[in-house]
């Protein structure tokens, strides 16, 4: 039977390990999880977060400027959703407000309880806590307070000063042995004369060092004075050495030779000083920041007849607060906790050793984990929590994703000499992904300069003013010209081509397809505005009945022998997802607005799997062009399979939606595969991916986990988990063949 102290421990490690890391901007992650507290439990924020405070910096204001109140807040993203959903080719499925943009919300709310919280910490209560000692915390961050700072630095201080001369005596003392042992081994008597004049020299640098008296201010005396010593006695071993080597006496210069090595390691005592004092300056600790002049007067022995308190109460807690306001300076719970803990019960758990950090009275509303290495925070999900903070992690997972794709950028052109993006450029870059408030998330440093939250409130101005123009009509009174050529009979790759050229070249590469950057031309509208291109090439493609097997027994009668006449359709409706502007980061936005079941998380990893296929067939492409079909084919491909998993999330995955998902999907997969098999190569590439797609597709693996329980009985694992070996076509034929008979029976 499990102790309670163990039982508790595993308890912890199990919610540490489900835990959902928070994003760290502006090192905001704390704040980060008081808002996600609020939104996830669908509490009214404070009354007065939205208001100016005395120490707001100017950026800040126009934040709250632009965001007056809470329902200013709110209104604002039901108004982007609402401007998305009339500017989308899709109908967007209702989700409620509190799980839309999420992250988007945290990131801002983020910063405004970081304004909140230290305006509410401006009383004499919270002062006290954070100057006086408490002893009971042990591992709580809270115990150490200003009062003990003082301490420490005062003991450090000291012994500071002491290391340099305990190392140097060491080293003196170790090295004098070795000379004792050389002496022994001399049989010249003017090399003992010698011999004796450096044991001498050595024992009058020992005596030095023993004389010195370490204070709080001498740390740099006793620096130099042990580095002399040691210098000035390796400096007589190396004129010795030379001597016995002259006279080929091999013992005793071997134990010269090891003193003298004992007292190089030893001659920079630098090394040795990683004492209290660095550990409060790297990283800096808050409160030992906001007042390192006292703190240095202090270790220099200027303050000794100087009241702490006094000092605390009159200047050094308003310093505190005063750095703890700025953007960007890492908080923990033991700076804020006299303010978060009225507000709520709260846990916080070290999230390596689930060690029991700060445990609350009551039973804690809010349950933390403190990576004590990286100081990051985890937040717990309970059971009303769990589903909006997987959103949550998925929409970080997105922005995540994006400012890496932008970071990868820079550095490809600044190795290949190019150039350096620029704010433009990353803005460019950043404007039209679903992560819309990406460059929010870049370091001020990565914004060359700009405040990221001055970043912040400009993009955010700019969705606004966008807000009032491009209604439905205005959208699709304008038409991608490609499209139109298609439309006219002209090839498809062809306007492909001409639709991705008039794109900027990182654009191009990023496939950030958007009406914006391809070359528009007005045309008269339609009776029917609603009726697409699109929609009318989906109509004309014949879907097979869902009663009818995928395939024979040996593979063969398929009932998917579609014409050619039929395949050039189904190929022109995949290009022409480009074409009209449905881009792959739209359609990731879509999705990232559900919370996927395993299984279907497992698909849309086979997707973003497939994708990056793609990309390594576009840059063979670009050495090859035999490669450009299989390419092009490719990327069609992946973006259609991608667009109908989209329509089914949106549909309310009922049965009837996913067999339409399921046949479309596989009728595309198909028709491509008549282009991949003429490249053996790209078909090398894509055949794994896609006989997994299949296979998912074609067991209904999505709702019930066939897919896993067939495969684990046919290839003795689970292909979700376990897809590095690749699987013939005719294998996953057969495995398909025996889903279905599974199925009928």
């Amino acid at each position: 039977m499990l102790h309670s102290e163990s039982a508790q421990k595993l308890l912890i490690r199990d919610k540490m390990s489900q835990a959902v890391s928070v994003s760290a901007v502006m090192e905001n992650c704390f704040f980060n999880c008081l808002a996600l507290h609020y939104l996830c439990n669908s509490l009214a924020l404070p009354n007065d977060l939205f208001q100016e405070f005395p120490r707001d910096d100017a950026t800040l204001l126009k934040l709250k400027q632009f965001f007056q109140n809470e329902e200013e807040f709110h209104r604002f993203f039901e108004a982007y959703e609402q401007f998305r959903a009339n500017n989308s080719k899709q109908e967007q499925k209702k989700l409620p407000a509190s799980t839309k943009y999420i992250f988007e919300k945290t990131l801002i709310l983020g910063i405004l309880f970081r304004s909140w919280v230290i305006q509410k910490l401006d009383n004499p209560e919270s002062c006290k806590a954070r100057f006086v000692h408490n002893d009971n915390l042990d591992m709580d961050e809270r115990r150490l307070t200003f009062l003990r700072l003082v301490e420490y630095c005062q003991e450090e201080a000291l012994k500071d000063s002491i290391a340099p001369i305990r190392f140097g005596l060491n080293a003196l003392m170790e090295a004098q042995k070795y000379l004792i042992v050389a002496s022994g081994q001399i049989d010249s008597p003017e090399l003992e004369s010698s011999m004796q004049n450096i044991l001498k020299a050595t024992a009058e640098q020992i005596e030095l060092l023993g004389q010195f008296k370490p204070s709080i201010n001498n740390q740099k005396e006793a620096l130099d004075l042990a580095g002399k010593a040691i210098g000035f006695t390796k400096k007589k071993c190396a004129e010795i050495i030379k001597t016995i080597a002259e006279v080929q006496n091999k013992n005793a210069s071997e134990m010269v030779l090891k003193a003298a090595g004992y007292l190089e390691i030893n001659l920079d005592c630098q090394h040795n000083l990683k004492s209290f004092l660095m550990s409060v300056k790297e990283p800096l600790n808050p409160i030992y920041a906001a007042n390192q002049a006292f703190f240095n007067n202090l270790i220099n022995g200027g303050l000794q007849d100087h009241d702490p308190e006094e000092y605390w109460v009159k200047e050094g807690y308003g310093n505190y607060l005063a750095y703890l306001s700025k953007n960007g300076v890492k908080i923990s719970y033991g700076d804020v906790d006299s303010v978060v803990s009225q507000l709520f019960s709260y846990a916080v758990y070290a999230y390596e050793s689930a060690e029991v950090i700060l445990k609350p009275k009551s039973s804690p509303e809010l349950e933390l984990g403190l990576s004590i290495r990286q100081g990051h925070f985890y937040i717990v999900a309970t059971e009303k929590t769990q589903a909006m903070l997987r959103q949550y992690a998925s929409q970080k997972k997105l922005y995540m994703d994006q400012h890496d794709e932008i970071e990868r950028w820079e550095v490809l052109l600044q190795e290949t000499g190019s150039r350096s993006l620029t704010i433009e450029n990353k803005r460019d870059l950043a404007r039209h992904h679903p992560a819309f408030l990406v460059l929010a998330t870049f370091s001020q440093e990565e914004l060359f300069g700009l405040n990221p939250i001055e970043e912040l409130v400009r993009r955010l101005k700019e969705l606004q003013s966008g807000f009032k123009t491009s209604p439905r009509e205005e959208r699709q009174a304008v038409i991608p010209s490609a499209a139109i050529k298609s439309a006219n009979g002209v090839s498809s790759q062809t306007s492909a081509k001409e639709c991705q050229a008039t794109k900027s070249p990182i654009v191009r590469e990023k496939e950030l397809a958007v009406d914006e950057r391809v070359n528009q031309v007005p045309v008269q509208k339609t009776s029917e505005p609603s009726s697409s291109i699109l929609e009318s090439s989906m109509a004309l493609v014949a879907i097979p009945s869902k009663t009818e097997p995928l395939h024979g027994p040996n593979g063969t009668g398929s009932s998917y022998d579609e014409t050619d006449a039929e395949s050039a359709l189904v190929a022109q409706e995949l290009s022409m997802l480009n074409e009209l502007g449905i881009g792959r980061e739209e359609i990731r936005f879509r999705i990232a607005q559900f919370v996927l079941t395993p299984q279907e998380e497992a698909y849309l990893d086979l997707l973003n799997k497939f994708e990056k296929k793609t990309k390594v067939l576009f840059e063979k492409a670009k050495v090859d062009p035999n490669y450009t079909r299989a390419s092009e084919a490719a990327d069609n491909l992946q973006l259609r399979l991608m667009d109908l998993f989209a329509n089914f999330l949106e549909s309310g995955k009922r049965q009837f939606d996913y067999s339409s998902f399921q046949q479309n999907s596989i009728l595309a997969i198909k028709n491509s595969e008549k282009i991949f098999e003429q490249h053996r190569e790209s078909w090398g590439l894509c055949k794994q991916i896609l006989g997994n797609i299949l296979l998912a597709l074609a067991t209904g693996g999505l709702f019930y986990g066939l897919a896993l329980l067939v495969n684990k009985a046919t290839k003795g694992r689970y292909f979700f988990f376990a897809p590095e070996t690749a699987q013939k076509v005719s294998e996953i034929e057969v495995c398909l063949s025996t889903i279905e008979q599974i199925k009928n029976s």
